[in-house]
């Protein structure tokens, strides 16, 4: 028989920080297309009321797009932006989730359920994790002399 050797799962933080740094880039994905759905609605008759939430919208997506980019570098503060941003997300996620529940008896779509409250779950359950918390962390001036 020829078996295959499978690599076993690494914890290395740099493989974490990939693919938290792909599934915040899915977020912003996300947000792009909530943009341009916002601002193609305003275009049919939205009306002014729509226009400070196409605004939010597009400042969320800009400040997820700038913590894909500091993610890739390892920068302390995007990985604070993304815990704080997914946290937000993930607030508002359940809260609309409990809102459909109570007015319409039904839960999410499977894949608002996926994208608003899974998503956000696990890129916080992998930032909080303590070798990743590592691989964001400033170094002292001592270590940068060494």
């Amino acid at each position: 028989m020829n078996a295959v050797a499978v690599p076993a799962p690494t914890s290395r933080p740099r493989d974490a920080v990939e693919v938290v740094r792909v599934l915040v880039l899915l977020q912003a994905a996300t947000l792009v297309v909530s943009t341009l759905e916002g601002w193609i609605a305003l275009g049919f008759g939205g009306g002014v009321a729509g226009a400070p939430m196409v605004l939010l919208t597009a400042i969320a997506c800009g400040l997820t797009f700038a913590a894909v980019s500091g993610i890739g570098r390892r920068a302390a503060w995007a990985r604070r932006l993304t815990l704080v941003g997914a946290g937000l997300g993930l607030v508002v996620a359940v809260i609309d989730l409990g809102l459909s529940l109570v007015m319409t008896g039904q839960g999410l779509p499977l894949v608002a359920i996926l994208t608003r409250l899974l998503l956000p779950v696990a890129v916080i359950a992998i930032l909080r994790d303590a070798t990743v918390r590592a691989a964001f962390r400033v170094p002292t001036t001592q270590e940068v002399a060494r």
